[in-house]
């Protein structure tokens, strides 16, 4: 079906910090150093950082102690999957 994801992770980290406020600036400057630059526009939605660039989807949620990230990659982004998994999963583990 063309407009289901190619490839799809999930990655959970356990975290101390209980509330967004303590967690979204450090989570927005890990992403942005772990992740390149310019390659993925975030948001804020209820309460979950939005990341979609060209061929990927992303949130990242906080929950039961846990930072939980989801992505969707569709070409071009599913070809740099270890990539993207990678920056994502170094970027939580600072936190």
């Amino acid at each position: 079906m063309p407009g289901e994801p190619i490839l799809e992770f999930v990655i959970e980290h356990p975290i101390a910090a209980t509330s967004w406020e303590e967690v979204r600036p450090r989570l927005q400057r890990a992403l942005r150093d772990h992740l390149s630059p310019g390659m993925l526009e975030e948001h804020w939605e209820d309460e979950a950082l939005r990341l979609e660039g060209l061929g990927v989807t992303a949130s990242v949620a906080l929950a039961d102690g846990k930072l939980r990230a989801l992505a969707d990659l569709r070409p071009p982004a599913s070809f740099f999957r270890s990539k993207i998994e990678d920056g994502l999963r170094r970027a939580l583990e600072r936190i």
